[in-house]
């Protein structure tokens, strides 16, 4: 496990999951200069992740998610499954689509694209840590569009 920083009582444990050591790390020295948030980081493993998730519990689980697909939506139980407390926060160049929604039904709570900037992360973990959502703008608008085909398909249907 990587390395905690912050402590005291009331601190924000953070986790963050990605393959990619650069993007970890840099995720990680963004979210430590909050103050009262612990940093943690892991490789992008199943086994590993939920091994962390029973010994630090961490609130917010920020998640690396190259491909959104299957893998993906049972990391995503299987960490709420884990820690049910803890606020899911994809980060993904994918937005809309059935693995968008896969995702969000599967438990996350916030989600990020290439677009978002640090500011947006540390929004989106605090949003994450008091039991919000927070959606990039491009994430919002899939599901508006979702909603509003949904709803139309409906009105639509009936007599």
């Amino acid at each position: 496990m990587g390395h905690c920083v912050g402590s005291g009582m009331g601190a924000t444990r953070i986790l963050v999951v990605s393959s990619f050591v650069l993007l970890r790390e840099g995720v990680c020295a963004l979210l430590r200069r909050q103050a009262h948030w612990q940093v943690s980081s892991e490789d992008w493993d199943m086994e590993r992740v939920q091994r962390v998730m029973v010994e630090w519990q961490p609130d917010v689980v920020i998640l690396d998610v190259v491909r959104v697909d299957d893998q993906a939506a049972r990391l995503v139980r299987a960490i709420r499954s884990t820690a049910q407390g803890a606020g899911i926060v994809v980060l993904s160049r994918e937005v809309g689509g059935e693995g968008f929604f896969q995702l969000v039904r599967a438990g996350a709570c916030g989600w990020l694209d290439t677009c978002s900037g640090g500011s947006d992360l540390v929004a989106a973990v605090r949003a994450a840590a008091s039991g919000n959502a927070y959606l990039c703008p491009g994430a919002a608008c899939a599901l508006l569009r979702a909603y509003r085909r949904q709803h139309t398909d409906v009105r639509r249907s009936q007599p």
